[in-house]
């Protein structure tokens, strides 16, 4: 088989903002040349110098009224991106500085400014799930924090977010884990039992690599994992994935239900993690499958 490309580094984010209805405005970090001033925070925290407000430089009267993370719950390349919606009491309008604090460490991990911002409206931002060194910052519990024209960084209740890699691929359906990795049989993954018909989603974002029928593994997808190195195998789907190889797959996006199709014993998902350079490929499949998936579990 063919080996894929490796996961491609951090792009740089571009910072645009955009006035909507009702006097909100909205900013968005998209891929291409940067924009503005960036974070520059290190990797051990310590923050980031509040950026000059005002057309001469000097400090603005800013005074944070409102923080909102949404969703509380994210995952590194999910369906929602990580956002906050901010608004803060001021003159005029104010270059801001946003950040994102690891909630147990009190490190900051990343930051960025929000240029022009206006004051007394709803300005909307998001954040990448990676720190200033390009990493994927790892799971934990995170705040947003604002400061301005060397202001005191603040914070709210709201702003709080819990940020994951991956995500539990079974959703809303009561489970049960059956065989794990070897279980006396050269079992290359875990076994979880689910009702068939029960909903399917990536464990992480991706790219299909595999979509196809096997005699012992029935319906099967394999992703390679964004930012990992590692492909996820999904096997015994009640059918073909609708998604088809090539496709870039988002973490928590549905790939298909469970079955019993090919050499199985009831309705349940078999789940195998292999290391890189991937799925037979040069890989090998991880026992650490069932660990990885009650951990997910926990959260998800």
């Amino acid at each position: 088989m063919p080996r894929h490309p490796a996961p491609n580094g951090r792009r740089r984010r571009q910072l645009i903002a955009v006035a909507t209805a009702a006097g909100t405005l909205s900013a968005c970090l998209c891929a291409g040349a940067a924009f503005g001033q960036s974070g520059g925070v290190g990797a051990g925290g310590g923050g980031t110098e509040p950026p000059p407000t005002g057309g001469d430089g000097t400090p603005a009267n800013f005074k944070l009224a409102k923080a909102q993370a949404a969703p509380r719950k994210t995952y590194f390349d999910g369906r929602r991106k990580p956002k906050v919606t901010f608004n803060f009491k001021g003159d005029e309008a104010t270059d801001v500085l946003v950040e994102v604090v690891d909630r147990e460490t009190k490190a900051v991990v990343d930051g960025w400014t929000v240029a022009g911002a206006e004051p007394n409206a709803d300005t909307s931002t998001y954040w990448d799930g990676r720190t200033s060194t390009g990493a994927v910052a790892k799971g934990g519990e995170y705040k947003y924090r604002f400061s301005a024209g060397g202001i005191k960084p603040a914070a709210t209740v709201d702003s709080k977010f819990a940020f994951h890699g991956y995500k539990f691929p079974i959703r809303r359906a009561r489970h049960d884990y059956g065989d794990g990795f070897g279980a006396g049989r050269g079992h290359m993954g875990q076994d979880v039992f689910a009702k068939c018909g029960s909903k399917l989603v990536a464990a992480r974002g991706g790219k299909v690599q595999w979509n196809k029928t096997h005699g012992a593994a029935g319906n099967y997808i394999v992703i390679d994992g964004k930012g990992t190195g590692k492909d996820f195998a999904y096997m015994h789907l009640k059918k073909r994935s609708p998604l088809r190889k090539g496709a870039r797959v988002k973490t928590g996006e549905p790939i298909g239900l469970v079955g019993q199709t090919g050499n199985a014993s009831g309705c349940h998902l078999h789940m195998e993690v292999w290391s890189a350079p991937g799925w037979f490929e040069g890989g090998d499949a991880l026992p650490s499958v069932t660990r990885m998936l009650k951990k997910w579990d926990s959260w998800s």
